[in-house]
């Protein structure tokens, strides 16, 4: 049998050469292609549910988690849902039987609690997450200021202007989550006893306040023989001016000013997280996250690329330092 088997190899070997050959590009091209990755993902797949709403966990759990699991239920393509709630927001995790008919399934995902949004609180917000699963955190950098012109306000809005955006265009990349820095904010200061003596309720501020960032349309006049058309609206640099906005009128009849209770200042968001770099001091940092079944080898290149680029257009001193790089456990 062994002898006749070599018999063949040696009179065809033309035909033996040409398949090993098919065989080794076979394998080069599977490489290149296949979902290679340093850590094994053993995780089922799932679609990510994020709800927010500034509620107790129990109120969030009655009114907006458990509604949109009743609703989700009955699919056979879903194999179990999961939800946990915290206090302002909840994660409902819908866990499928084929992670195939992932499309299908996130359609039907949309399509639930598009039917069911007009039973839960207008204020809560629901999205999807993004296609990723527990371990893809593949990449994190830290954007170093050299010349040190720049404070962790400026570095934070920098990556999320230009940086962050620039790399989730690159395919693969589920999501960029900033961490460290400070997110500014434009906060209002309110004097409960100057807001009881005015009669003004704490939601009448608030209404005043959404509205007056609802840009307003008006009808259009005639200059000079020219149509203009008119419309209301309050830029970022007329904030002082808010201060002259009508709340409502007191007991006398007379308006009510937002000074008149409170005034506006800038400030920052409450900070979740801090970022330091070797022990020098904080940075702002990214946390780059694949999408399921991706080629970290792949997205790694691409990454770099694109790194390159946006490194070229940051304000001189600004770099980017890459400080995990999971590519590099690939031999």
């Amino acid at each position: 049998m062994i002898s006749r088997i070599i018999s063949n190899v040696i009179r065809f070997r033309l035909v033996v050469l040409i398949l090993v050959l098919a065989g080794v590009a076979a394998s080069v091209y599977t490489i290149r292609i296949a979902p290679l990755d340093a850590i094994p993902d053993i995780s089922d797949p799932q679609i990510v549910i994020y709800a927010k709403w500034p509620r107790s966990p129990q109120l969030l759990e009655a009114q907006v988690t458990e509604p949109l699991i009743s609703a989700l239920t009955g699919s056979s393509d879903i194999q179990s849902i999961r939800s946990t709630s915290h206090m302002g927001y909840s994660f409902i995790y819908v866990i499928l039987n084929n992670g195939a008919q992932r499309a299908r399934v996130q359609q039907l995902v949309l399509d639930r609690i598009n039917t069911i949004r007009p039973q839960l609180p207008s204020d809560a917000v629901i999205t999807l997450g993004p296609n990723a699963s527990s371990i893809g955190w593949i990449y994190q950098y830290a954007i170093v200021d050299r010349e040190s012109s720049h404070d962790i306000r400026e570095l934070r809005l920098m990556n999320e202007s230009q940086i962050k955006p620039a790399l989730q265009s690159v395919p693969g990349i589920a999501e960029v989550a900033s961490v460290g820095g400070l997110e500014k904010q434009y906060q209002l200061k309110i004097f409960p006893p100057l807001l009881v003596n005015a009669g003004i309720s704490l939601k009448q501020v608030i209404a005043a306040l959404q509205d007056v960032f609802q840009e307003a349309g008006g009808r259009m006049i005639e200059v000079t023989n020219r149509d203009y058309q008119l419309r209301g609206a309050i830029d970022s640099k007329d904030i002082d001016k808010l201060e002259y906005l009508v709340l409502g009128r007191n007991k006398e009849g007379k308006p009510v000013y937002l000074r008149d209770i409170g005034y506006i200042q800038i400030g920052y968001d409450q900070r979740r997280s801090t970022v330091d770099l070797d022990g020098s001091g904080e940075v702002v940092g990214g946390i780059v996250i694949m999408e399921q079944d991706q080629n970290v080898l792949a997205i790694t290149r691409a990454l770099d690329r694109k790194l390159k680029e946006v490194t070229a257009s940051l304000p001189a001193g600004v770099e980017i330092i890459p400080t995990y790089d999971r590519s590099a456990w690939i031999w």
